[in-house]
């Protein structure tokens, strides 16, 4: 693993709030994603029920507010194995690395964010930003960690995360003003973590491409 960034302020935040923390909370994200992506086959309609809807929210189903990263894609049953065995992998091990009050911590952003773009654009949004979060904070820490596609093909965290970036970009440049606003909140929780050492990583290779131009 990497060193994601100093986070001794996290330590600091954990000895006043630490009661916030839920111990097994990567387990209970992925058995839910299980639990209700296997109800979704029989009963299509019940995620309507979890979904982050702004105007619900205000009608004081504030539950939406954390269970919207609960519900898994829209997949086939193989498929859906495939992700859940896929999530759990990655978060269970980000868990494990920063422990249960940091993993709950930056879950709890996440949504907090995501809830805060819904309320201010009016519109329901999707718990993609969010578990991409979580997929590239888990690439960030183990960049040559190997997932294999198809239960075959051996792909790289830091590859699938450079594609990950490629899409975000993409989204930012040509999307509109929602999509944009559910990106940056979607994503502000990894900002927040690991954005001062991508900052770094941006100013070391500025000054290495400026000592290989005197040469």
């Amino acid at each position: 693993m990497m060193p994601a960034m100093d986070l001794r302020w996290l330590d600091k935040l954990e000895r006043k709030i630490g009661f916030i923390a839920i111990p097994g909370l990567a387990m209970f994200i992925a058995g839910m994603h299980a639990i209700i992506g296997i109800l979704t086959q029989f009963k299509p309609e019940m995620p309507l029920q979890l979904t982050l809807e702004p105007s619900l929210i205000l009608h004081g189903q504030v539950w939406r507010c954390l269970t919207f990263i609960l519900i898994p894609p829209n997949l086939t049953p193989l498929w859906l194995l495939f992700w859940v065995l896929m999530i759990y992998s990655y978060l269970i091990r980000l868990e494990a690395y920063w422990g249960d009050f940091q993993f709950t911590f930056f879950c709890l952003i996440g949504a907090l964010t995501a809830t805060m773009a819904a309320l201010a654009t009016g519109e329901g949004l999707s718990s993609t930003p969010f578990h991409m979060s979580l997929f590239l904070a888990f690439a960030r820490l183990n960049p040559e960690y190997e997932v294999y596609f198809f239960f075959v093909i051996p792909v790289r965290m830091k590859w699938l995360a450079g594609a990950f970036w490629f899409m975000i970009g993409w989204d930012m440049i040509f999307g509109g003003l929602t999509d944009r606003i559910a990106l940056l909140a979607g994503l502000a929780n990894y900002l927040l973590f690991f954005g001062p050492s991508h900052w770094k990583d941006m100013k070391l290779l500025w000054h290495r491409s400026r000592y290989r131009g005197r040469f």
